[in-house]
């Protein structure tokens, strides 16, 4: 054995070669030989034997010696570890993938050479990119392809190429783009009653279709549907295989020819039994529940991507221009919407929710909070069962033979003062049909694009997508007319973007009805069961300007119906009297208008208040900029008014406070807080006036009033997300931001005056309760951060604060947010996100009492940030101290000016040290909190 390699006479090397297959292929001896074998270099020799005598094989006994040395290589690597890394590293890979071409016509030793690549090459972290490079993979499946009749050789083949696609995923791209991947598949087909066979192809073919969608759409025209078939007839009860089957068809984009196939071959009928043989099994069943309505709609021609690029086309097809300005005359009186909208022509202020007529009755109501639907205890049980209500209602539908869906509604929009249809399905709109819902959205703050009438009580809703914007797809605002007591909706929100939502864990919309509200005195109210937020079938494609990739659409399913409080007829006529329904309480201009008028009336506010106007948006609306302090000097004239007023500092030198709300349209939630915090400011509350003495507050309360105004989720008309735009605002694309970052560093640097607090208010759609997102620096002593969301939950009640959500973090997508950007930029330690859920605590909903009551609490917080006794303070900071004691070097005067860590090495060495001291520094733990 020691001179196998240098064995030049065939005869000898065969005759060796065979006594040592013999042994191998005894179980008896093989056990023995294999360690001696590996240890005399077993595998080096036999890659010795085939480079030597692969270059003569026209001679019949060279090709017979390399036929034995691959199948002892192939013995040693299936059989041993060490055999298979011996064969890695000594270079097997190569030189048996090239020896391939040279047995294309020799069953058995292709089967061996496979079995030994299979075991060698997930221990050679090169083989994949020389599989790549020699065209190892086209061989491949040329060799499965000629040899469809026989199991083995497919079989090897087949588990190789599954082999390199693991081991490099650029290899699977081969395979999708090669010219004989038809009549591969149609070789795997022939051997789709071996199961390694079902399994190896099903997994080189998720590899595929994850790699690019052009090759998704290959795979689809290469009968990948017929083997699906083949597959699910022979191994409906293989869990494995099953699985592996349906990400194969959730992943796939399939073109005519496969819609074709999938018509014809009726896969829908063929996977809907296999819900009952799944039955226990959650993740499976959740699976299979999508790529049946994915099949559903693909026989039906729903979910074509032509169609969904034919309606989205509208939302990029305006483009703006930094010259471009709406004319005043197109604002409209009062600014209450601001930028032009195509209103409905039987809607007036009196009809919807923020019309005058409503306001007391909203107030009055927003005391109750509501219960979080059954999702809650186990959303994905609740998931599970939503979607098995689905399929089984599609199932019935295909039974009937209903025809297409048909569009009932379709909101076209104007940017601009350019009006552009929302989709060529127009023209099918008609009269409406009796009992069948009608549909409006063409209000301040509405937002729902297009609505289609699937079957009985079940539709299917698109929503608009951000002005000038592909994406950000969430909040929706919308009327509904016809809503009958007693009767179940089944609402289906096509093309949401985000992975998750608070809709699993209990989430319901709010409802309001102006007749019912002016009868029963009910404004907004929680509705909806069976509510459930998963991933569907549908995508949506990028414009052609873009190099964005196709993104994956989810659902929010729920059944609507009028709830207990409207179940009398006369409160609610179905005929007559819309039904609204938000994403979460809406809050617009026109709220925040009659709101600023409201504050302004008061009688503190003539002294306290003064508004401003901050800049002028794109759509020409009026950015309001409020600042709030005592204005009133004539307290400071004599001794006996400041004894009265302990509080009251002279106006240049008080210190700032800069809040602000509404950034992101669709985080409705942030207005209420700021509505708080407004209406506590302007109070009788001796804290509000012991708060105003001491503190100039700067209030942008809405930031973003263009996107409220038009009902956009997170952009302005631009398209841009103006929290993003912190770091170098545009004066003409981003002026909010750009005049408002302005005024912080006119205040801040040039005033030099002492920020204490920057207060940003969102809301949060997949987190509970109400948190602070603030920015963390390890290199800093006193733990400025950590003091103002402990004021909060001093004060804040421990049903909608919650300080355990807390996160002061800095990760790189948040670097041009405003709280980083204030923090980076101006020094302001306490600058603060604010983050409210749009659901509520992990129990019930939040009220619009809580909201605003959280807006209070920060207040109070606030005071207690700058009360001269700083008495919660120190409290906040002894706790701190007590928990992060290397944070701490000495008690700080003012905790919301840190002092930077070197600064305070300085100070306190001593000033005649000449030689710094040798070995590491002592000083505070630098990976407690590492800085991001």
């Amino acid at each position: 054995m020691q001179n196998l390699g240098c064995q030049v006479d065939a005869g000898t090397a065969i005759a060796t070669l065979v006594a040592l297959r013999v042994d191998l292929e005894n179980e008896a001896t093989a056990t023995q030989m294999r360690p001696l074998l590996i240890k005399r270099d077993i595998v080096a020799s036999s890659l010795q034997l085939i480079a030597t005598h692969s270059l003569i094989m026209h001679v019949s006994t060279s090709r017979e010696v390399v036929e034995h040395s691959v199948a002892i290589l192939a013995l040693v690597a299936r059989q041993s570890k060490k055999g298979a890394s011996q064969l890695a590293a000594e270079g097997g890979t190569k030189l048996l993938l090239v020896l391939l071409r040279s047995f294309s016509k020799a069953p058995l030793t292709i089967v061996n050479i496979c079995d030994a690549l299979i075991a060698s090459v997930p221990n050679d972290r090169n083989a994949g990119q020389v599989a790549k490079a020699i065209g190892g993979m086209d061989l491949l499946m040329t060799l499965c392809a000629k040899n469809g009749r026989k199991h083995a050789v497919t079989k090897s083949t087949v588990q190789l190429l599954c082999v390199f696609c693991r081991s490099a995923p650029a290899n699977a791209d081969a395979v999708a783009s090669s010219k004989v991947l038809k009549d591969m598949l149609a070789s795997c087909r022939r051997n789709a009653a071996f199961p390694e066979v079902c399994m190896s192809t099903l997994s080189v073919a998720v590899a595929a279709a994850s790699r690019h969608d052009k090759f998704s759409a290959l795979l689809s025209r290469a009968d990948i549907i017929d083997f699906c078939v083949e597959v699910t007839a022979f191994f409906s009860d293989d869990l494995a295989i099953v699985t592996k089957l349906l990400d194969l068809l959730q992943r796939l984009r399939f073109d005519a020819h496969a819609v074709a196939a999938i018509q014809t071959q009726r896969l829908f009928s063929k996977l809907y039994p296999l819900i009952g043989l799944q039955l226990g099994r959650s993740k499976v069943l959740y699976k299979l529940c999508v790529v049946l309505w994915k099949l559903h709609a693909l026989e039906h021609q729903q979910c074509q991507n032509r169609e969904w690029a034919r309606w989205m086309s509208h939302q990029t097809s305006v483009n703006y221009a930094p010259s471009q300005r709406l004319e005043s005359d197109e604002v409209h009186a009062h600014e209450t919407a601001g930028v032009p909208l195509i209103r409905a022509q039987h809607l007036d202020d009196s009809d919807v929710p923020h019309g005058a007529a409503f306001r007391d009755i909203v107030e009055a109501s927003g005391t109750e909070r509501g219960t979080l639907s059954e999702a809650s205890s186990g959303h994905g049980d609740t998931q599970l069962e939503v979607l098995l209500k689905l399929v089984h209602d599609l199932n019935e539908s295909r039974a009937q033979t209903l025809s297409r869906p048909r569009c009932v509604y379709c909101a076209p929009r104007t940017y601009f003062g350019h009006t552009i249809d929302a989709c060529a399905e127009n023209s099918e709109l008609g009269q409406p049909s009796p009992g069948v819902l009608q549909f409006e959205s063409r209000f301040e703050s509405g937002n729902l694009g297009r609505v289609q009438h699937v079957a009985g009580h079940r539709y299917n809703l698109w929503l608009s997508a951000d002005t000038n914007s592909f994406g950000h797809v969430q909040w929706f605002y919308f009327a509904i007319y016809g809503m009958r007591h007693g009767v179940e909706y089944r609402f289906n929100i096509v093309n949401l973007e985000k992975p998750d939502s608070m809709f699993n864990h209990g989430m319901r919309p709010v409802m309001f009805c102006p007749r019912s509200a002016r009868s029963l005195g009910l404004g907004w109210v929680r509705c909806g069961a069976e509510i459930a937020y998963v991933q569907n079938p549908f995508c949506k494609d990028a414009s052609e300007e873009s190099s964005r990739k196709q993104t994956q659409c989810f659902s929010a399913l729920m059944t609507l119906s009028l709830p207990p409080e409207m179940a009398s007829r006369s409160a609610c006529d179905a005929a007559t009297s819309p039904v609204f329904i938000a994403y979460c309480f809406p809050y617009g201009v026109t709220n925040l208008n009659r709101d600023l008028e409201e504050l302004a009336a008061r009688p503190v506010a003539a002294s306290r208040m003064r508004r401003d106007e901050l800049c002028r948006t794109v759509g020409g609306i009026s950015c309001p900029l409020l600042t709030i302090t005592n204005f009133d000097q004539s307290t400071l004239i004599g001794i006996e008014k400041e004894a009265e007023r302990p509080t009251l500092v002279p106006l240049a030198e008080r210190p700032v406070m800069f809040l602000s709300a509404r950034v992101h349209p669709g985080e409705s939630n942030a207005s209420w807080v700021m509505r708080g915090a407004l209406r506590f400011l302007l109070s009788d509350d001796p804290v509000a006036a012991k708060l105003c003495d001491s503190v100039v507050f700067k209030v942008v309360p809405m930031l973003n009033p263009d996107g409220v105004a038009v009902g956009n989720h997170r952009c302005n008309l631009i398209g841009h997300d103006l929290n993003r735009q912190w770091t170098k605002p545009d004066e003409h694309l981003s002026p909010t931001i750009f005049h408002y970052r302005r005024l912080i560093k006119q205040t801040v640097k040039q005033e030099q005056r002492v920020a204490k607090l920057f207060l940003d208010m969102h809301g949060h759609s997949r987190k509970p309760g109400i948190f602070l997102y603030g920015c963390e620096d390890a290199k800093q002593f006193g733990m400025a951060e950590q003091v103002f969301p402990r004021l909060v939950e001093r004060v804040a009640h421990p049903d909608i604060f919650n300080l355990a959500m807390c996160s002061h973090k800095i990760v790189k997508s948040k670097m041009n947010c405003a709280r980083v950007a204030v923090w980076r930029d101006f020094r302001i330690q306490s600058s603060f996100t604010m983050e409210a859920s749009m659901s509520g605590n992990c129990v019930e909903h939040f009220s619009l009492r809580d909201l605003e009551r959280m807006g209070q609490d920060a207040m109070r917080a606030a005071w207690d940030l700058v009360d001269p006794a700083q008495t919660q303070v120190n409290r906040v900071r002894r706790e701190l101290q007590q928990s992060f004691p290397k944070r701490f070097l000495q008690p700080l005067a003012d905790p919301a000016v840190a002092v930077p860590a070197e600064e305070a090495r300085e100070r306190d060495s001593p000033r005649d040290a000449k030689t710094p001291s040798k070995g590491r520094r002592k000083g505070p733990s630098r990976t407690l909190h590492q800085r991001c």
